[in-house]
């Protein structure tokens, strides 16, 4: 594995070399994220990690998910998405697979699956528009 060297300052468009390639680091909606060439690397956010634990503590087989287990792991990625936050779906399977209770792959697989439906379907949903009347814009 490469060491990486970081700025001493993580601003915008501070950047991070290795041997190899040039990173750059970005923070977009308070988030960092780690252009390498093509891909791109979101780290999961404090809130992120503390839904997954509550999925961790919640499901009690970790072999085999119900269906109600099914609903709530759906509910809990989509409550993450619409207070504003944002996952990369192989770092959730990472988390999965280091946390440490996971061991199951069939069941860490089918949470990222459902992590990256849940994901693709939020991004599908026309933007809400709130329409103002006249009296409500203040513009006279």
């Amino acid at each position: 594995m490469r060491r990486l060297v970081f700025a001493p300052a993580l601003m915008l468009e501070n950047t991070a070399l290795d041997q190899i390639r040039k990173l750059i680091i970005k923070i977009w909606r308070g988030q960092i994220i780690i252009f390498t060439g093509l891909t791109v690397y979101v780290p999961l956010s404090n809130n992120v990690i503390m839904h997954l634990n509550e999925i961790t503590t919640q499901i009690q087989n970790k072999k085999l998910l119900s269906e109600n287990d099914e609903q709530l792991i759906r509910g809990i990625f989509n409550k993450i998405l619409e207070q504003g936050e944002w996952y990369d779906v192989n770092e959730i399977e990472s988390w999965l697979e280091n946390e440490g209770t996971w061991t199951h792959k069939p069941t860490i697989i089918r949470i990222t699956n459902i992590s990256h439906y849940i994901q693709t379907r939020f991004q599908q949903r026309p933007a809400k528009l709130k329409m103002l009347s006249d009296d409500e814009c203040g513009c006279g």
